[in-house]
């Protein structure tokens, strides 16, 4: 008889890793938990609409996309590829969460390291309507024997009917497991805690420390925020443990032989040997082990934590990108030319709105070098600006670069400054049509001023090479133009310009000579 032996040792042992994550993603949270989070996981599986999936999303390599068939519940899709995830790699933990929600990697792997997985249990916190659910936005943990009556069960999901996803969820892992939640298991307790309105209300709040998550996100802002937050308090926790461990060695250290022994290992002849000493060294070596793997770790997280405070507060540094394949594109420009990342054409006249915008970052950049340099009595003259790099951040806004060129009484001087024109305010929506959110569009242009009518016939010249560039492209968008005390010259050619496009390219524009204030 032939003995087939098992590819991978760990498959004939049954090691498995110990968790797996369940994200379920609706929209660009997704993309800022996975940035955050996903490093200090085992395993993060993100399942997404194929509907709700852009270019941000569609680049996670850890990906795995669904399309609901039919009037089939979306519920179904997403057992099915967790039952291919769970068929072919196995877990000792599951915990499922939606991306409205922040977990806390480091109390969660603490916690599935010092519980047994080898019985069925539902962990999370208990639903306000019914307390034998657990609610999907606080997450769910379940054990690997849990997660496989769900998936053998699976079938008693088909006839669920509910308002959301979330409580659908909720019920099928109910029916099928027939377990009841709990967020108690083995003397630990599973915490959570909710969001206000305020993160700085959320930070006060001693159980935020040891909390397992932290629901509802309100912004990619809250996630960064919190991930920022945690990676602090879990390097003040292995601190705190070096420091514990340093004592204890110093406190053992007092019954070490000073000086090296010779021949190795033995004691000087003038102490007589004894066992203790053996064992003060193992255990010794024991502790500097332990300090040698938290200093590791501690490497390891300072590699997420931002240089100094970002700005605006809550963000990544825009000199870090996400990940190797999210590079970003920087644009280069000097005083008279800029150089875009277009594929024709990249070097253009510095004109229009970009040389008022490198104009007012210039000015913004001098102010400072001069401000500080009277603080520190440098009598310096500016010369020139010798380099300018700007980078566009939907969530930052626009990011500058700027080398200034200095002559002082110590010759030539390079000045580099990191300027943000931050956007006023930005607000993630959840409940948004996503069917026509992007092939129904209305872009109202308020106009208040003259001087502001060659930026608004700049818009207008920008839309038609959008048009010409895109012909096959289905979206319908509508430009209405509303304006307030400007000079009648200035509206015919803006008029002129609307009918123009009209005719040309059959767009649907609105010209309104007034508007509300």
């Amino acid at each position: 008889m032939q003995v087939v032996r098992a590819r991978f040792l760990a498959t004939e042992l049954g090691i498995r890793d110990k968790l797996a994550v369940i994200l379920l993603g609706q929209s660009s949270l997704t993309v800022a938990l996975n940035a955050s989070i996903g490093r200090h996981l085992p395993h993060l599986q993100l399942f997404v609409e194929i509907s709700r999936i852009d270019g941000d999303i569609a680049a996670l390599p850890n990906l795995a996309a669904y399309r609901p068939t039919g009037q089939q519940h979306p519920l179904i899709s997403i057992l099915g590829l967790i039952f291919n995830m769970t068929m072919h790699e196995k877990y000792d933990w599951y915990y499922i969460m939606p991306d409205t929600t922040y977990v806390n990697p480091f109390e969660l792997m603490r916690f599935v390291n010092h519980v047994n997985w080898n019985r069925p249990v539902a962990i999370g916190y208990k639903d306000d309507e019914d307390t034998t659910r657990c609610s999907l936005q606080a997450g769910i943990l379940l054990s690997n024997p849990a997660m496989q009556l769900l998936m053998q069960h699976r079938h008693l999901c088909n006839s669920i009917s509910s308002s959301s996803d979330h409580a659908a969820l909720e019920t099928c892992i109910h029916y099928a497991t027939n377990l009841s939640c709990t967020n108690f298991y083995q003397v630990y307790f599973f915490f959570i805690a909710k969001q206000h309105t305020s993160l700085a209300i959320v930070f006060n709040v001693f159980e935020i420390h040891r909390s397992l998550s932290v629901s509802p996100l309100l912004s990619d802002a809250d996630a960064h925020a919190l991930h920022q937050h945690f990676l602090h308090v879990e390097l003040d926790r292995i601190s705190s443990e070096i420091d514990v461990l340093s004592a204890e060695i110093a406190s053992l250290s007092d019954d070490i032989a000073d000086g090296p022994s010779h021949p190795a290992g033995l004691p000087p002849f003038s102490k007589p040997p004894n066992r203790h000493q053996h064992f003060l060294h193992v255990e010794l070596d024991r502790i500097s082990s332990e300090i040698d793997v938290l200093s590791v770790e501690i490497a390891s997280l300072s590699d997420d934590i931002a240089d100094g405070p970002s700005h605006p507060a809550g963000l990544p540094a825009f000199s870090k990108p996400p990940n190797r394949h999210q590079v970003p594109k920087w644009q280069f420009f000097t005083t008279t030319e800029i150089f875009k990342n277009e594929p024709n054409q990249n070097v253009y006249a510095l004109s229009g709105d970009d040389k008022l915008d490198v104009e007012e970052i210039v000015a913004a950049a001098r102010k400072y070098v001069e401000k500080s340099g009277h603080e520190r009595e440098d009598s310096e003259e500016f010369v020139q600006l010798r380099n300018g790099y700007r980078l566009f951040d939907p969530m930052r806004g626009m990011d500058y670069i700027v080398d200034l060129l200095y002559r002082g009484n110590n010759g030539v001087r390079v000045h580099r400054i990191h300027l943000t024109r931050g956007i006023a305010s930005t607000q993630l929506l959840n409940q948004v049509p996503y069917v026509k959110e992007d092939t129904d569009l209305t872009i109202v242009v308020p106009l208040g001023t003259t001087e502001e009518v060659g930026a608004v016939r700049r818009l207008l010249a920008h839309h038609v090479h959008l048009c010409e560039s895109s012909s096959g492209d289905n979206r319908q968008t509508r430009i209405v133009v509303a304006v307030r005390g400007v000079d009648p010259s200035a509206i015919r050619l803006i008029n002129n310009d609307v009918i123009e496009l009209r005719i040309r390219y059959g767009l649907f524009l609105v010209f309104i000579d007034r508007f509300l204030a």
